[in-house]
This record gives structure tokens, C-alpha cells and sequence, in this order.
């Protein structure tokens, strides 16, 4: 009888390793083949450059998953408050004195060394949510999220200190975490601010808040946010121009066969990806060039970046592109499994928000790819190039692993006493 040979140092939920390390793989061939010709004329011929660099990133992230998947969410659950405050003071920093490249100040810079302190506050605020709305559990869907915003009603309430104890025990616990992260990333972020309120939206709903008090909180930050982009105009600060022309080259549609070749080289930047995209997309086919056949490398902007969907489309075709969207998809129902399976809510709402920020953010690079969505800038977790994106989602995956472990050995033991 053969016996079954398992890497025991592997834990967690055997099918997300296994994704992982293909994604890993696969995202080899796809930076070397988008940035061989790139790092051959900017770096003396070393066409490797991007390519050992992205993989030292791979190594990053493996071992956060290898380490993390040991650690237990009681560690993550006694400091996260402590992590958190640190995020939020690098989040400020980098707002003011952030390294700016592409335009962009998301940077913290650290000697010769940058990183983006947002994919580290995703990552915390998922935590400090499951946090707040796990200690809540009992009570939160009887209870309203926000005191009334009629002052008149504060007033007149028999219980006047009610609305001051939601306030303080309810609605600043749960929300003024969302709100720092959202205001500090925004004005260089965009994209990401409005990734991270979508998911924390959506970990409210999962967490048993009211569908009415979700809507009452989503109608506060439509008016707050628009007050602040106003005022945020006015002192010239953000990012709004870049904003503007994405949003035009979104909604100008270029159709592949109707632009005119003339017009091709007056496109602006924005313009160009889209337009760039699409012809990557349609001469995919169905199985596309192959690997190392692209002929829009030279011409997609950030074909190992931001539009790595697009160039997978150019040379694996329909099928690659359903084959990575089913990657994710399949992470993320993974990720639902082992939450469902866990006994604890707070490890099941970090297991849910950790899956769901990896599913989102691989949704928006590729809806921007296939001309969906306007250019974000986001990149497609694991497979394209960008440390900092690589190294959070190994954070991600090392947690959701954690508690996947941990539901196994509680199986375990239970299954011992039974016997």
C-alpha cells in the first residue's frame, strides 16, 4: 500500500499551495517575456534584470506564507491595534513626504528601499474590522451603526445618552479605522481607497450589521467624500487631473479598426493603454501566441504591471485568461471554506476580508485590461511585477493558511476524542 507523501512543513489548505505556486510560476514566464527586451535596453543588456527582481519578491512572499501559516490569530488579534497605529502614522508620512514614482506619491521610502504602506493597511483594517464586529456579534444586527444625523433627534430622545454610548461603543470602533485608511490613501490612491471601502462594506454585511444601517453608512460617505474632494480641489492637492483623463479615456471609446494610424502616436499616455490593450486582447485568439510571442510588448505600457491581464490574453489566449480568473475565484471560495470551518468569527471575517481584498484587486486590473473599468494602476496579485503587492498577498495567504491549520487541528482532536 503506497503510502501518501506530504511536505509536513506545507499546512493549511493543500489547494491554495497549489495555486500558489503556479500562479508563482507562471508569473516567471510572463515577466520575463514582458520585460526581457525592456531591461535589455535600460540596463546594458541584462535582460534578467526584472525578472531576478521579481523573483526575489516571489521568495518574499513564499516565506510570509511559510512563516505566517504557523503563527496563530491570537498573536495578530493582541497587536494588530499596535500595527495598525504604526500603519497609520506611515500612511501620513507617506501622504506628505511620500517617494513619488510614475507620478504617483503611494511610496514610503526606507534608505534605498520603497514600499507601499496601503497593501499593509488593507491588510491591518481587515484585521481591526474582524476585531470590532467579532466582540459584537451578539448584539450588532439589533443595534443601529450610526447615531440618528438629525440633531433635533438627539433632542428629543428619551435615552439622551443612548445615541453618545452608539457613538463611542459602535459606531468610532468600527468606523474611524475605514475612515483614516480611506482619507489617507485617497488623495494618491484613488483606486485603492475605493478597494478598501468596497471590502470593508463588504465585511460589514458578513459581520451581521443591518442592510439599513450599511445604507446610512454608505450615504454618510458618499456626502463626506465628496465634500472632501472638493476641498482637497481647492487646495490643489490629489491627483485630479490624472483622474480626469483616465476617466475621458475610459468613456472615449477607441474601436481597434477605426482609429486612424495617424492618431496612434498623438494619444496620450492613458489613451494609448487602452487603445494598446485592446489590440493586445484581440489578437490573443482563443489560445493565443505563446509563450514568448507577444508582439505588444514593445507598444502596451506596463505590460508586466498594470496590464499583465491584457498581455496574458496576447499569448495564452481565452483559455489563460479563464485559467487565471479561475485562480482567483478559486482562491477566494477556498478562503469562504476555511472561514465557514472555523469556530471563531474573528478568524472567519479575517479569512473572509483577506480572500476577498486578493479577488478585488485581481478583478480591477483585469476589468481595466479588458477596457471595463478606467486605469487604476493596480497590479494582478502574484503574477505581475511590483514587491510590495507580492509580499501583502504572501501576508494574506500566510494568515488565511494560519487558520486553516488551526481548523485542521481542532478536526484532528475532536476526531481523537471520538475515538
Amino acid at each position: 500500500m503506497k503510502k501518501n507523501i506530504r511536505l509536513k512543513f506545507i499546512k493549511g489548505d493543500r489547494v491554495i499551495w497549489i495555486i500558489f505556486v503556479i500562479m508563482c510560476l507562471f508569473s516567471l514566464l510572463i515577466v520575463i517575456s514582458s520585460t526581457a527586451s525592456l531591461a535589455y535596453k535600460l540596463f546594458a543588456g541584462d535582460m534578467t534584470h526584472y525578472l531576478m527582481s521579481h523573483f526575489k519578491h516571489l521568495l518574499g512572499g513564499a516565506i510570509m506564507v511559510l512563516f505566517l501559516q504557523y503563527v496563530s490569530l491570537d498573536w495578530w488579534r493582541k497587536w494588530s491595534s499596535t500595527i495598525f497605529f504604526i500603519t497609520i502614522l506611515i500612511l501620513g508620512v507617506t501622504a506628505v513626504y511620500g517617494v513619488a514614482l510614475n507620478s504617483a506619491p503611494r511610496w514610503f521610502g526606507i534608505a534605498n528601499n520603497t514600499f507601499q504602506p496601503s497593501y499593509l493597511a488593507k491588510i491591518m483594517l481587515v484585521m481591526i474590522l474582524a476585531i470590532q464586529l467579532s466582540e459584537r456579534q451578539k448584539y450588532i444586527s439589533d443595534r443601529p451603526l450610526l447615531p440618528p444625523l438629525n440633531p433635533q433627534r438627539w433632542a428629543t430622545e428619551k435615552d439622551k445618552e443612548r445615541n453618545l454610548r452608539i457613538l463611542i461603543k459602535t459606531s468610532l470602533p468600527i468606523l474611524m479605522p475605514v475612515a483614516l485608511v480611506c482619507i489617507l490613501v485617497f488623495p494618491s490612491n484613488f483606486s485603492t481607497a475605493g478597494m478598501v471601502y468596497v471590502c470593508s462594506v463588504a465585511m460589514l454585511y458578513v459581520g451581521r450589521v443591518r442592510k439599513k444601517e450599511i445604507a446610512k453608512f454608505f450615504g454618510v460617505t458618499l456626502l463626506v467624500g465628496v465634500l472632501f474632494s472638493g476641498v482637497l480641489y481647492a487646495m490643489g492637492y490629489g491627483r485630479f487631473e490624472t483622474w480626469a483623463a483616465r476617466l475621458e479615456g475610459f468613456f472615449v471609446k477607441n474601436d481597434i479598426e477605426q482609429v486612424d494610424s495617424k492618431k496612434i502616436p498623438k494619444m496620450d499616455k492613458v489613451e494609448n493603454q487602452v487603445f494598446q490593450s485592446k489590440v493586445a486582447i484581440a489578437s490573443g485568439g482563443i489560445l493565443g501566441k505563446g509563450p514568448g510571442n507577444s508582439t505588444q510588448r514593445s507598444n502596451l505600457p506596463t505590460a508586466h504591471a498594470d496590464c499583465a491581464y491584457a498581455f496574458i490574453v496576447e499569448e495564452y489566449g481565452l483559455v489563460g485568461a479563464i485559467l487565471v480568473l479561475l485562480g482567483y475565484l478559486i482562491i477566494f471560495y477556498r478562503s469562504i471554506i476555511i472561514a465557514r470551518h472555523s469556530k471563531s468569527a474573528f478568524n472567519s471575517l479575517v479569512v473572509f476580508g483577506l480572500g476577498l481584498t486578493i479577488l478585488i484587486q485581481a478583478a480591477v486590473n483585469m476589468c481595466v485590461s479588458v477596457s471595463i473599468a478606467p486605469v487604476t494602476g493596480q497590479s494582478l496579485p502574484i503574477l505581475s511585477l511590483g514587491g510590495s503587492s507580492i509580499i501583502a498577498t504572501g501576508i494574506a495567504l500566510g494568515i488565511i493558511q494560519s487558520v486553516a491549520r488551526q481548523n485542521d487541528e481542532e478536526r484532528m482532536a475532536e476526531e481523537a476524542l471520538n475515538q
